[in-house]
């Protein structure tokens, strides 16, 4: 009947959706006081968002979000062969070392077109490397939202792709930079839909966007989890049930204590 038919393609949705689950790494433990969380909200079962956190030696540590476009099982199954290409070279296999953030869009951008066939297939995507020691980040992104640095007492710094969408051009160029992070900053990568279900996607001129400032407002709340805050109260508002693939990752720099932080 069409009702077994809908209970079993349901069944198989959500198993599709755990081995989404399985490819994206889990969070990494504190390394030099750096503490890593991530937010995973499908519009639907399965997703076309995919992150990954994976410490990549004893002092760095790799973040990653990619956004398939599209919706449902294929912008799912897109974000998933990212990421297979993401952990298949996240290392030079001639030098040992690990990938820069450009090289790696390089890959994912190459990878695109060869498996292109008769449809196009396109993703916005961000990769950085942290180094946890010196507290500096080098960064680069393909049409990806800009990640957000919040830093108490300052405004707050929009970090912008400066790469091309994934999946265009050949021999597209994705320029990486790299900053420094001073103590209890933080930084947010995340993907689009977040605009509507933070904010309303308007903005003054001269402002920053409306979801840019309450991301920003979360960060400087002076909880230790801030994704914790920011799903507690998507879970509690109209936008529980998204339109869009929501993903975020957070990154805190060595957290103020409450008592500078208050100081500051």
């Amino acid at each position: 009947s069409i009702q077994d038919d809908l209970i079993l393609l349901q069944e198989e949705l959500e198993i599709a959706a755990n081995v989404q689950k399985e490819f994206m790494s889990t969070e990494v433990q504190d390394v030099h006081g750096v503490s890593f969380s991530s937010l995973w909200k499908p519009a639907s079962v399965v997703s076309g968002d995919m992150y990954d956190i994976t410490q990549l030696d004893e002092d760095h540590v790799a973040i990653f979000i990619a956004d398939a476009i599209g919706h449902g099982i294929s912008a799912a199954m897109l974000a998933m062969m990212l990421t297979r290409t993401l952990a298949a070279n996240r290392y030079d296999s001639s030098t040992g070392n690990f990938t820069s953030p450009s090289s790696i869009l390089t890959h994912l951008n190459c990878a695109l077109l060869e498996r292109s066939g008769d449809c196009a297939r396109f993703a916005t995507a961000a990769y950085g490397i942290f180094n946890c020691k010196t507290n500096q980040l080098t960064y680069a992104g393909a049409g990806h939202p800009p990640s957000l640095l919040s830093r108490i007492g300052h405004s707050p710094i929009l970090l912008e792709s400066e790469g091309p969408l994934l999946g265009v051009f050949e021999n597209d160029v994705f320029p990486q930079q790299t900053i420094s992070l001073s103590l209890g900053d933080t930084l947010l990568m995340y993907s689009d839909g977040f605009e509507f279900a933070l904010g309303d996607n308007s903005y003054a001129e001269g402002e920053l966007p409306t979801h840019v400032q309450s991301m920003h407002e979360f960060c400087m709340e002076g909880s230790s989890d801030v994704l914790k805050n920011i799903n507690t109260y998507l879970n509690h508002t109209n936008n529980s049930v998204a339109d869009d693939d929501l993903t975020m990752i957070c990154m805190r720099a060595k957290t103020i204590p409450g008592t500078l932080r208050l100081a500051a």
